[in-house]
């Protein structure tokens, strides 16, 4: 009788501590996405007010979620979209506030991630690419602009901001002219605008 209450009271000990074990690791869940959400809409764009601080809070939230989580598919879905889109928005911010030397290091934070989302590595070749003009290096510019361009060709602004270099960096209004024209079929409006100013 005694074995058995015995077993009986280490079996609801150990039960208590899987749950509360789970309740952390959900509570932890929650709390990375809960942060998330307060400053990503359901579209995953950043909203109004959101700072780089703010951000900085949700990666570090959500890497440690990845360290302690068992699950493969949940790990790569933090560390190939969430802590690259984080990044991403974290260089976005720096670039337009006129720091193009640490918006190209967070770029790369994406860039260089072990496998991240293709929208993500074209959007931080675009910003890495802008920044490159603004610190003088076309060359390296124009090969962001390249690889952007074979990452989603169907997409206009890869051809915008390659055909704006041309023109403005280059003084090849041929080339850039052609570009702007591609952007502006794939629906680029910008590139529509200039290329009326430009390429008449």
């Amino acid at each position: 009788m005694k074995t058995k209450l015995l077993f009986t009271f280490v079996f609801s000990v150990c039960t208590l501590l899987r749950t509360d074990s789970f309740a952390q690791k959900s509570a932890a869940k929650e709390d990375w996405l809960s942060e998330y959400k307060m400053y990503f809409d359901s579209s995953g764009n950043r909203k109004t007010g959101t700072s780089i601080k703010n951000i900085s809070n949700i990666i570090e939230l959500a890497e440690k979620e990845s360290a302690n989580s068992i699950l493969p598919i949940y790990k790569d879905k933090i560390n190939n979209y969430y802590i690259p889109q984080l990044w991403l928005n974290i260089a976005d911010i720096e670039r337009m506030s006129d720091d193009p030397k640490k918006a190209i290091e967070d770029y790369n934070k994406v860039i260089m991630s072990k496998k991240p989302d293709e929208i993500w590595l074209y959007h931080a070749l675009l910003g890495r690419g802008t920044c490159r003009t603004t610190l003088g290096k076309y060359e390296l510019a124009m090969v962001d602009f390249d690889t952007a361009i074979t990452i989603f060709p169907e997409k206009g602004d890869g051809y915008f901001r390659r055909g704006f270099a041309y023109i403005v960096y280059y003084e090849d209004k041929k080339k850039g002219c052609l570009d702007l024209e591609k952007a502006a079929l794939k629906g680029n409006k910008e590139a529509y605008d200039v290329s009326l100013k430009w390429c008449k």
